[in-house]
């Protein structure tokens, strides 16, 4: 990943983000994970969302895409906000988030 520049509209540490979507694919390019962390209303700082217990807090939710062989939607579940038991989550190995993938956020 290229380093920002100062003034890079691409540089979010000194920003206020709300909403922070990771993807996860895998090696022929279909979405299998994505990771949806929303900002909790009392959190403080900027920069990237982290989980309930870092600042800047947050929900974080998992879902999980299955694709077949020829890269469509075969089923896809979500795994809801439970830090804990979530896909990689502290302790778990990092589940289905461990591979590549990309990012975007909503900044305020």
């Amino acid at each position: 990943m290229r380093q920002p520049k100062a003034g890079d509209p691409s540089d979010i540490s000194n920003s206020t983000v709300l909403t922070q979507t990771e993807f996860s694919y895998d090696d022929a390019g279909n979405r299998t994970a994505m990771k949806i962390r929303q900002r909790f209303d009392n959190a403080t700082g900027d920069g990237e969302l982290m989980d309930p217990l870092t600042e800047p807090r947050a929900r974080v939710s998992y879902t999980a895409t299955y694709p077949d062989a020829i890269g469509r939607t075969q089923a896809q579940a979500g795994y809801g906000s439970e830090w804990r038991r979530g896909m990689g989550a502290r302790g778990h190995g990092g589940g289905a988030f461990g591979h590549r993938g990309g990012v975007e956020f909503c900044v305020q």
